[in-house]
């Protein structure tokens, strides 16, 4: 901590790293809001690290604990390594090894919150089953789980992935998710009482939301020679095929593909000019691309469609809104809000959709602009402030 500063609360939050998606997380929303309210102290911690990461600095660090001061790190100098690769998440690991990570870890991390003025905490917040054992390492006074995906239906994870799921899900105080759908689940299918589990959705950057605002009211009478259809995802989740007959079927647009895609499916699109592979950016440069393009594509795999539960709705339609994106997706399972979307099945469907977009623009921009500004971070970080301040007074009553 900084000498000579005195905090209110202080804050523990662990965020798993995922190699295959960017820093910019809603759980660091979370952590950030803690941060701007500024009666709270955070300590940060990444893991784990995926081994093939740790000969160089990339994007993602080096499976490290460091401090938050508004917003800017602090002690900069003092890391942990988390020796794990991200290989629990897709073969069986010993249940107890997993339940003990990070009390196996050398030197003792215990050891170094408790040097840190780290160790009772007011605030013990985990995003990831992988980081269950993030229980054991100090005293919180509340335990929050920031459960992101619906673990539940997820068949393929491996049983102590599960487990870790489920023992978060019951030892934790409050449970926060993404979407009703998921809240649902959770008291279905763990017994837990509906007010433990609260939701809080994704939300929209209104600094990007800004930037367009100022872009379309600088913008020229000048036509792109091609309209520019964005999508961002990962190869796990991206229907491949279906956006390769997309890309054939429509040559008169020129599409954008961000994300970590690799050899193999960019192998797929040989001898097509219209599309370009952007690989893996920051979050802010994945917003200027979006603020410069006219269309955002949703391609999920219709097996991940399947699972998604009523009301999900992942970061990037937000991100899209943000940008003033008309959106052009596959048929998904929203019964809220949402900005402006067309839902297609078949190629010549997104086509004809992706130009009646590109028609409306004007009009579509404005009220994804205006849905964005409704759904923002602010407002989400705000419910996360007032949500945690109540439920320590609960705590503390129940003292």
């Amino acid at each position: 901590m900084v000498k000579g500063k005195s905090w209110k609360r202080k804050a523990l939050v662990f965020r798993n790293i995922n190699p295959l998606a960017p820093l910019i997380c809603s759980t660091r929303r979370l952590a950030e809001a803690l941060v701007s309210s500024g009666s709270w102290c955070v300590a940060w911690i990444w893991g784990p690290l995926p081994l093939t990461l740790r000969p160089q600095r990339s994007q993602y660090g080096r499976g490290l604990i460091n401090y938050l001061k508004g917003g800017e790190w602090i002690s900069s100098s003092f890391w942990h390594y988390v020796p794990l690769t991200y290989l629990p998440y897709l073969r069986p690991v010993p249940e107890k090894w997993l339940f003990r990570m990070l009390i196996s870890t050398f030197p003792p991390l215990c050891g170094k919150l408790r040097k840190r003025g780290f160790f009772n905490v007011d605030l013990l917040l985990i995003e990831s089953p992988l980081l269950v054992s993030g229980l054991s390492i100090c005293n919180p006074r509340l335990v929050v789980y920031h459960c992101t995906g619906p673990f539940d239906r997820f068949g393929s994870l491996p049983e102590p992935v599960l487990r870790a799921h489920k023992f978060l899900v019951e030892h934790a105080n409050l449970v926060i998710t993404v979407s009703e759908g998921i809240r649902r689940d959770l008291i279905a299918l763990h017994a837990v009482s509906p007010e433990k589990v609260r939701v809080i959705k994704h939300g929209a950057d209104t600094q990007f939301v800004r930037l367009t605002r100022e872009l379309l009211k600088t913008e020229t009478n000048v036509q792109r020679r091609k309209p520019v259809a964005v999508l961002v995802g990962i190869p796990a989740t991206t229907d491949i095929s279906l956006l390769q007959h997309l890309v054939k079927e429509a040559p008169s647009v020129d599409f954008l593909i961000v994300g970590p895609f690799r050899v193999f499916e960019k192998r797929m699109f040989r001898g097509l000019r219209n599309i370009k592979f952007l690989g893996l950016l920051e979050h802010a440069d994945v917003m200027r691309i979006l603020t410069q393009s006219d269309v955002g594509l949703i391609l999920y795999k219709k097996k991940v469609v399947e699972i998604l539960p009523e009301g999900s709705t992942g970061m990037k339609l937000y991100d899209y809104a943000a940008a003033g994106l008309p959106i052009v997706s596959v048929p998904l399972p929203i019964t809220d809000e949402t900005p402006p979307i067309c839902f297609a099945t078949e190629p010549k469907e997104f086509v004809q959709a992706i130009q009646y977009c590109v028609e409306h623009k004007t009009d579509l921009s404005a009220k994804a602009l205006a849905f964005a500004e409704r759904n923002s971070w602010e407002k989400r970080q705000n419910e996360f402030v007032k949500l945690i301040e109540e439920a320590l007074r609960h705590v503390s009553r129940g003292r």
